[in-house]
């Protein structure tokens, strides 16, 4: 079923792409300024990478990832310049799609500069794209400012990598989920946002730079859910919401084989709450039927068996506040 998604998303994306070139949209208006361009060798384009990530990083984006390594979710609370993601559907014998060290231009949000390795400036047009829109749409900007939950800003990402990719006449990458979220964010932007985006967008710059998904699942399953509001964090305490995406990759840290039950338990997602504190870490889990809290509390014991875990899980059904 999965696989059939992959490529009928995958269809939908190639005969976007044919509609939007025969239609000729407009394109987007011109910048007021150009970006700086910095051309750096391989090595020091992964350093300056690595140190404008960190720089780019708030308190509560670094408290929430400390809480998504204890609950091994991710590896470490930096986030990885690049990321190895499974190949899907048609390139199954292909395992990697990016490897570490091999990005190779990176737009800094604010700085009006691209950074980009030396003898890869044809990738800069992807970049330009995301210049554009950081001149004339404040989406991006809100994005970087620590407002938004995790689901939430997993989401706008998503919705701005598809933007790029459409206007810069790219195409999507059909990839595979993994037990990793670093990864499945990656999937969540690079492979199925460009489909979701051009659904509701087609071309349109203005209407593109215009879409807010409330949640990952929005991007994922067309869902608009009603949220339960975030506990008030306790001093020296930060609270997040990780989303949908987070069941993916618990449920295939459990169950790496399993991806249509992965799915399922994903789709069943109804609100989370993440607290962090500097002696505990808790995840508190909303589901939308009890019979699918049960099948992710088995996942739960799962996961703490085969990946180190040092937070509690709390699984919930819908009616149970976080």
């Amino acid at each position: 079923m999965l696989k059939i998604f992959a490529v009928v998303s995958g269809s939908l994306w190639l005969l976007g792409n044919l509609v939007g070139w025969l239609t000729r949209p407009t394109p987007p208006s011109p910048m007021k300024q150009n970006p700086v361009v910095v051309s750096l060798s391989p090595r020091h384009f992964d350093n300056r990478l690595r140190r404008e990530q960190r720089q780019l990083m708030t308190i509560q984006e670094r408290c929430t990832r400390r809480g998504l390594v204890a609950l091994g979710l991710v590896s470490h609370v930096e986030p990885p310049a690049a990321i190895s993601v499974r190949r899907g559907a048609f390139w199954e014998p292909i395992q990697d799609l990016w490897r570490p060290g091999q990005a190779q231009a990176f737009y800094v949000p604010g700085r009006d500069t691209i950074l980009v390795v030396e003898g890869a400036e044809s990738s800069i047009r992807h970049e330009l794209v995301h210049a554009w829109e950081d001149e004339r749409s404040p989406r991006m900007k809100t994005t970087a400012t620590g407002s938004l939950t995790l689901d939430e800003r997993m989401a706008w990402r998503a919705a701005i990598e598809a933007t790029a990719i459409i206007l810069a006449g790219e195409r999507s990458l059909l990839a595979k989920p993994s037990a990793s979220l670093d990864a499945n964010a990656w999937l969540l932007a690079y492979s199925i946002a460009p489909a979701w985006a051009y659904e509701r967008a087609g071309s349109d710059a203005a209407r593109l730079t215009a879409l807010r998904p409330i949640s990952a699942a929005s991007v994922l399953f067309g869902q608009s859910p009603v949220l339960p509001a975030l506990p008030t964090p306790a001093p020296n305490e930060c609270v997040d919401r990780i989303g949908p995406l987070g069941i993916l990759t618990l449920a295939l840290v459990a169950d790496p084989k399993n991806e249509a039950s992965a799915w399922k338990l994903a789709r069943s997602w109804r609100g989370d709450a993440l607290r962090v504190s500097n002696n505990s870490v808790r995840w508190t889990i909303s589901m939308s039927s009890s019979r699918d809290s049960t099948a992710l509390e088995r996942l739960v014991v799962r996961a703490a068996k085969s990946r180190e875990q040092r937070a509690q899980v709390i699984v919930t059904g819908r009616t149970t506040g976080l």
